[in-house]
């Protein structure tokens, strides 16, 4: 494994739920674990964020290594699931 393969960094993301629907936003990536906490403490003190404190994850990930590795369906307004076509 090459020493690129290894590297990790840490994303810091935001979920919420706005009219029964999950919202998710991508606030960073960051070389370490307390640079994204200090990002999340700043986030905490704007609009938006201090409303709901309890949304923020910090996730470890790899480097060069893809998060989506099929396909993907999609919810359609009345709940049901339907596979995209091709």
């Amino acid at each position: 494994m090459s020493e690129r393969a290894g590297r990790y960094v840490f994303a810091l993301l935001h979920t919420y739920e706005l009219d029964g629907e999950d919202e998710q936003k991508s606030c960073g990536l960051f070389e370490t674990e307390e640079l994204a906490e200090e990002a999340k403490q700043k986030l905490l003190m704007q609009p938006g964020f201090r409303r709901y404190p309890d949304g923020f994850l910090i996730e470890r990930t790899r480097l060069n290594e893809a998060w989506w590795t099929e396909g993907f369906s999609t919810q359609l307004p009345d709940g049901e699931w339907v596979e995209d076509p091709d």
